[in-house]
């Protein structure tokens, strides 16, 4: 079996992603937020594509929520481990083209519009190269796009 180097490092902010104040951000956005995780202490909040990514901390972890300016809830990009992965999607990352990559951070991505329906969005460098996948549950790559 090849092996699987994991290593997980603080998720850094992407491009394309503009890192804004909290006062900046919508009533509406802030409100819906609270209203999705109520007991979240609201860490960061960042501009991209027109939606508001607000970082949250709760009794579950660290997770990203995804808001429209109006106050819609889009997904919810929970940080996990390697070990809550899947099997299918171990599995397909160990037998892939990855299998010798080093994983930098993990999310399990809800969209409220699929509730029960989660994707894996995996970063991970590759011959020097950042890569990021997202698999499904069935372990069947859905993106993968090279950082730059």
């Amino acid at each position: 079996m090849k092996a699987l180097l994991f290593m997980l490092l603080p998720v850094v902010a992407l491009a394309g992603e503009r890192e804004v104040k909290q006062k900046d951000v919508p009533a509406k956005v802030l409100a819906a937020v609270k209203a999705h995780s109520p007991s979240a202490t609201l860490k960061r909040f960042a501009l991209e594509d027109g939606n508001y990514e607000v970082a949250i901390a709760d009794a579950k972890g660290q997770a990203d929520v995804v808001v429209t300016a109006d106050g819609q809830v889009l997904t919810e990009e929970r940080t996990i481990t390697v070990a809550e992965l899947p099997a299918a999607v171990t599995k397909a990352l160990a037998g892939g083209k990855y299998a010798k990559a080093t994983v930098t951070s993990v999310e399990r991505i809800v969209s409220l519009a699929t509730p029960g329906v989660s994707t894996f969005e995996l970063n991970v460098v590759l011959g020097g190269v950042r890569h990021e996948i997202v698999f499904d549950g069935a372990g069947t790559i859905v993106r993968d796009e090279v950082e730059r």
